[in-house]
């Protein structure tokens, strides 16, 4: 059986703990910048790494990524090997990835990884008195937050996986009734960068559910 974790915690808990984290990445690691100025982009098989060859102010660089977008290191500009991937005049481009997957790397300067097509975005199922969010994904998930529209409680849901489909993901929680108005933050599903900073709320309506009926599902609202 699915065995899935949910709780609740309180909103200063949560800002003390977001800046706590804050704190040691800042301390530990330099702030990301995004990439402007993208001439071409590069996937090495052999290192597994993204070669991503920018020039500003003149000056020509190759910033390297690792599969997950964590910079590595800035090189020297250097040609570039066969294959590489020439950006558009704005600085945007689509890079084929391993696994399905491929980068996007948007004229703002944002790199984000985007999903294979093994991979489901989320689905909201809706029963009396709980909610369950489902997805397949390809890495383990973190909790999602929800909570009341007005209210300043924040809950945690944990995703637990399948059995035998590991990629299959649902996280569960209980509370809300139908007509009652929440929000639902998930984690970042697929890494970007610069990493996404707040998390991103998603409203809903809880609906009216026959405990005796088909349960209503809802999509997961796009950006």
């Amino acid at each position: 059986m699915l065995r899935i974790m949910h709780t609740r915690v309180s909103t200063l808990a949560l800002l003390a703990l977001g800046t706590s984290a804050a704190a040691m990445s800042t301390a530990q690691e330099p702030a990301a910048q995004p990439l402007h100025g993208l001439r071409q982009a590069w996937w090495n098989e052999q290192s597994a790494e993204i070669w991503m060859l920018c020039e500003e102010e003149g000056q020509a660089r190759v910033r390297v990524f690792d599969p997950w977008l964590r910079e590595r290191e800035e090189r020297e500009a250097q040609a570039m090997p066969p294959g590489a991937v020439p950006a558009r005049a704005d600085g945007s481009c689509e890079l084929p990835l391993w696994g399905g997957r491929h980068l996007r790397a948007d004229a703002d300067g944002r790199l984000r990884l985007m999903p294979a097509w093994w991979e489901t975005a989320p689905r909201v199922f809706w029963g009396p008195g709980w909610v369950v969010i489902e997805l397949r994904n390809g890495r383990p998930l973190a909790p999602l937050l929800w909570r009341r529209v007005g209210d300043a409680e924040l809950h945690v849901a944990a995703f637990a996986a399948e059995r035998f489909d590991g990629a299959r993901q649902r996280a569960q929680f209980f509370g809300p009734g139908a007509g009652e108005r929440i929000e639902i933050a998930l984690p970042e599903l697929l890494p970007s960068y610069p990493p996404r900073g707040e998390p991103e709320w998603r409203s809903f309506t809880v609906p009216v559910v026959d405990p005796e009926g088909a349960r209503p599902t809802s999509e997961w609202p796009s950006e």
